[in-house]
């Protein structure tokens, strides 16, 4: 049953017909002059995401947003009204309709006139993401990203057949203008909207996930800080799609310890209109070497072995089986197996490709496995997928090497020995006999070694069973 009170619903209408809506809850925006009783969203300004009505706003027609809304709510009994504008910014001109809100009768103003605001410049150091879902039919996707601030938008390049796509790309959004005090900016920024798109050659992209994200703000008189790249949540709906790393930060217009933009990428693309409203890019910017992850060069070896138990798709059985191993963009395909019902190991076992991943464990991509069964005119049909979160579980950490200067050496050779001594000597048995060396024997041993032969000025060795070991 529905409260007292009705949810409030704002709509989005155009020439007469609603487009898209969004549902507020009324305990959520009810005042109190209590603050534990007050809605979680009273006197605040929220961004709200309208989406489609009726059998549209469920399923996935309902994942992509239809409009954004930055809105200011407050609801409350008419004795309260003159409390509705305290948790505006501050930074407005007190109108005579703010100073009169408590008299009875009077209206709320129409406009709120600003006269603190400030600009500043928007960078988003978009890196890479990883764990996509594929949504082509060969298990990939071709992602691209498009980053929303205010009323701006900007999309990134597109990367083909991957679902840890690379970008490695700065975008930048130059006087974006936000109100209210410094203070109040630095403790409330603008919401950023980060949106991921499969791009299909035939037909509307396809929503892959959202992430949302807060810049860090740069007053003209406080220090820069270089950012850190962080991993964002990617959501679809209700579940998890991935996840973004990127940095934002707001610099203000008039700073003059801002670093310079780093030199754009040296490389033709072909630019594509993804969203209509997405400004044509001339240049790509990449993400700046104090910001991105420290990168090095390795080697990522695989040993194809063999496939069980294939089930079937599409009702086909799957008999040219082959893998594909990816890892920061690159893939590494198996040879394909002919026939796997009579021999399901591969042909050829050891492959590798290099790669250049992150030092750091956090930045590194994960690793997707996928099996694709080669059926006749050249098609190719999922099979299944896997995936390896963290690559550095299987990084080759070669063994420490042992100290040498623990060992007595000869020439650069180490003696594993023992000093000859009587009671080694009463141990020692004769090859031949079998016989303790007693008497005169022990003075004879002093000078021969285990085979008769004159000892070395060594004059130690170390008995290993019936073996004498004197250097590795």
């Amino acid at each position: 049953p529905q409260h007292s009170l009705p949810d409030v619903f704002l709509w989005l209408i155009a020439n007469g017909k609603r487009y898209a809506y969004h549902r507020i809850l009324a305990r959520d925006l009810i005042y109190s002059t209590t603050e534990e009783e007050s809605g979680a969203h009273c006197g605040k300004i929220q961004d709200i995401f309208l989406k489609l009505p009726g059998k549209h706003s469920t399923g996935p027609a309902s994942w992509s947003i239809q409009a954004k809304a930055s809105i200011y709510f407050w609801m409350g009994v008419v004795n309260h009204k003159g409390h509705f504008f305290e948790g505006l910014p501050i930074g407005y001109d007190l109108s005579h309709e703010l100073r009169n809100a408590e008299r009875p009768g009077a209206m709320a103003p129409n406009n709120v006139h600003y006269l603190e605001k400030s600009t500043f410049q928007m960078r988003a150091h978009v890196y890479q993401a990883r764990s996509l879902i594929g949504s082509d039919a060969s298990g990939l996707s071709d992602p691209y990203a498009t980053v929303y601030i205010t009323e701006f938008a900007k999309t990134t390049q597109v990367i083909e057949e991957t679902l840890s796509p690379t970008w490695d790309e700065l975008l930048v959004f130059d006087e974006i203008l936000v109100y209210g005090t410094k203070d109040e900016i630095k403790k409330n920024p603008p919401t950023i909207i980060i949106e991921i798109y499969d791009q299909d050659k035939v037909g509307k992209s396809e929503f892959i996930g959202r992430a949302i994200a807060k810049p860090r703000v740069k007053l003209r008189e406080n220090p820069y800080i270089t950012p850190a790249l962080e991993w964002f949540d990617i959501i679809r709906g209700s579940e998890n799609a991935g996840e973004l790393l990127a940095a934002f930060e707001m610099l203000e217009i008039g700073a003059t310890d801002v670093p310079r933009l780093t030199e754009p990428k040296d490389v033709e693309v072909e630019l594509k209109k993804l969203v209509p409203h997405a400004p044509a890019l001339n240049v790509i910017y990449p993400v700046p070497k104090e910001v991105r992850p420290h990168l090095a060069k390795f080697k990522l070896e695989v040993l194809f072995w063999g496939l069980r138990d294939l089930k079937r798709i599409h009702f086909m059985s799957v008999d040219k089986p082959r893998i594909d191993v990816e890892c920061s963009g690159k893939i590494l395909s198996s040879t394909i197996i002919q026939n796997a019902k009579k021999n399901p190991n591969f042909p050829n076992m050891l492959k590798f490709i290099e790669l250049e991943l992150p030092v750091e464990e956090t930045y590194a991509p994960p690793i997707t496995i996928r099996c694709v069964d080669c059926r006749s005119f050249g098609r190719y049909t999922l099979v299944g997928t896997h995936q390896i979160s963290s690559i550095h579980r299987y990084l080759y950490k070669p063994p420490p090497k042992d100290d040498i200067t623990k060992y007595k050496t000869i020439g650069g050779q180490i003696i594993l020995s023992s000093h000859l001594n009587e009671e080694n000597l009463n141990n020692l048995i004769d090859g031949y006999g079998m016989q303790p060396l007693m008497g005169t024997q022990l003075q004879q041993a002093q000078m021969k070694d285990f085979y008769g032969n004159r000892r070395s000025s060594c004059d130690q060795f170390t008995l290993y069973g019936a073996v004498c070991v004197t250097k590795m």
